[in-house]
């Protein structure tokens, strides 16, 4: 029950790539076009924590596909936008006011990670801190500690804690930023480690403090940042016809505000966004349920197959036929 490393990233969809030196990367798809270029650090300590961190601009829309295990996933975003998704699940973090956002992750079971990259040349500087199982069984106490969290609060699989991040936390996590790029490899690793094992014990009296706040209540976890609602909105309507309006008006807003929202925090549209997760999900039922190409096509809502066969390759550089043959070789 490990968080999966990297390269086990669907490597048709992402490669990383360095570039002319030590601190200057980029991270490029199958067809060599950049996604996103600046620094990029990850490691796998052996205690099971996981560090993941960049400091980045994205240069490409695009969405990149990961599979997690269970974990206590937590993330910080200390500067632009972060939208990414676990299953249906949808999380997005935006800084305000040059103020870092942050939420731990309570992931229970295996699931999709999509991380849905924009193309606005704006910043993006975020940590993710992953505490995997391996990690738990070296720290029993704990794990028996944030499970009674979990289970008082009734936290489900995929359930989002919002935390506040304080002036010692955010003094930690430039510092990890920092540490991240000594030229000592020991020193950089060691000191990553320490700083991340503090900024988690911060968040989890974080966590504490919020519980003993509740007056015996269990959490209201139910609210969730606007773009959060929209995107469960309509994954939970995919499955039948749905319009700009509908969701406009379950969600509150007039059609153009929820179009500015979106856009600006995506990069998407959001009929661009539906097209293409009704591709997903025709295209893994015709490699887990073994649909036809029309079967499929008709999932996805397209009336004829050759439409659904060009929108197919749009989306992943694969004809139908193309991506199953690949599935089979795999």
């Amino acid at each position: 029950m490990n968080l999966l490393h990297m390269d086990e990233v669907e490597r048709a969809s992402l490669i990383t790539e360095m570039v002319s030196s030590f601190d200057h990367q980029k991270i490029i798809n199958a067809k060599r076009e950049t996604l996103s270029e600046g620094y990029f650090f990850t490691r796998r300590y052996s205690s099971g924590l996981v560090l993941m961190l960049s400091s980045s601009v994205e240069k490409l829309q695009t969405k990149v596909i990961q599979s997690v295990n269970p974990c206590l996933h937590f993330v910080f975003v200390l500067e632009g936008t972060l939208a990414f998704s676990y299953d249906d699940h949808f999380y997005a973090l935006e800084t305000e006011n040059k103020k870092p956002q942050s939420m731990v992750i309570h992931v229970d079971k295996p699931c999709t990670s999509r991380r849905f990259i924009g193309c606005n040349d704006k910043p993006l500087r975020k940590i993710h801190l992953f505490l995997t199982a391996d990690w738990f069984e070296k720290q029993p106490k704990l794990w028996e500690e944030w499970k009674q969290y979990i289970d008082l609060s009734h936290q489900a699989h995929l359930q989002s804690t919002p935390i506040e991040v304080n002036h010692e936390m955010h003094l930690l996590l430039e510092s990890i930023l920092e540490s991240s790029s000594d030229s000592n490899e020991f020193m950089r690793h060691m000191n990553c480690e320490q700083l991340a094992l503090r900024v988690i014990m911060l968040c989890y009296k974080n966590v504490q403090q919020s519980q003993a706040h509740a007056s015996n209540r269990a959490p209201d976890y139910t609210r969730s940042p606007a773009l959060n609602r929209i995107m469960t909105y309509i994954e939970k309507n995919l499955h039948k016809p749905i319009t700009l309006n509908s969701i406009a008006r379950e969600n509150g807003f007039s059609v153009s505000a929820l179009q500015r929202l979106f856009k600006s925090r995506t990069g998407l549209s959001l009929m661009e966004f539906i097209r293409h997760r009704r591709l997903e999900i025709a295209r893994d039922a015709m490699r887990e349920e073994h649909l036809s190409v029309s079967q499929a096509a008709y999932l996805a809502g397209y009336n004829h197959s050759s439409n659904f066969i060009t929108a197919f390759k749009r989306a992943f550089h694969l004809t139908p036929k193309e991506y199953l043959e690949s599935v089979r070789h795999h």
